[in-house]
């Protein structure tokens, strides 16, 4: 398999605007997911997306449907985005979004996690959403099981896929005099 077709959303909305509502264009990325080396997947990734988002139409063209809806009517642009979901041009669609960096409470209680879900699209069999909480990441899969009952494996293939990232974030981590890491707020 030599690339892993992949819907990402992207915010589309102009720092200091005045528009209300979501502004989001659907990126479709061939990721290397066939690419054995993380460093090297990773950087095609950051490659590839990259490019997309700079280089590539894909957002101007969302920003031109979102300018024709509001001159027109958003139910027809609403059925174009459905249509071409039911296309299942993509293998999988992934989402990030950053959530607040503090903790949370109601009523006195400290919310300890938060897990997103991606609904999926007809013909679709699995959907991540990424969600950034109080310095943790939380991760949610939605799959449609008769379609892909491995579910449960890919979730395991991707922690150790993840885990691997992580030490290799920590042997590539700058060093401050002393020997001690530095530690890097993102």
């Amino acid at each position: 398999m030599e690339g892993f077709r992949t819907v990402l959303p992207v915010n589309t909305r102009k720092a200091g605007g005045l528009s209300v509502g979501n502004h989001v264009a659907m990126l479709l990325a061939d990721l290397p997911v066939s690419e054995r080396d993380p460093l090297r997947r990773l950087k095609k990734v950051i490659r590839v997306t990259i490019e997309l988002k700079k280089e590539s139409n894909q957002t101007g063209g969302a920003e031109l449907i979102e300018d024709v809806a509001d001159l027109t009517t958003k139910r027809l642009v609403s059925e174009l985005y459905r249509a071409a979901m039911r296309l299942r041009t993509y293998n999988l669609i992934i989402t990030n979004v950053p959530g607040p960096p503090v903790p949370l409470y109601m009523l006195g209680a400290r919310m300890k996690a938060i897990y997103p879900m991606v609904p999926l699209m007809q013909n679709q069999n699995l959907g991540i959403a990424l969600f950034s909480y109080a310095g943790g990441l939380h991760w949610g899969f939605n799959a449609d099981w008769e379609s892909f009952p491995d579910v449960h494996e890919f979730v395991e293939d991707l922690n150790a896929s993840f885990t691997e990232y992580k030490k290799l974030a920590s042997a590539h981590a700058p060093q401050v005099p002393g020997g001690e890491e530095a530690t890097v707020q993102a």
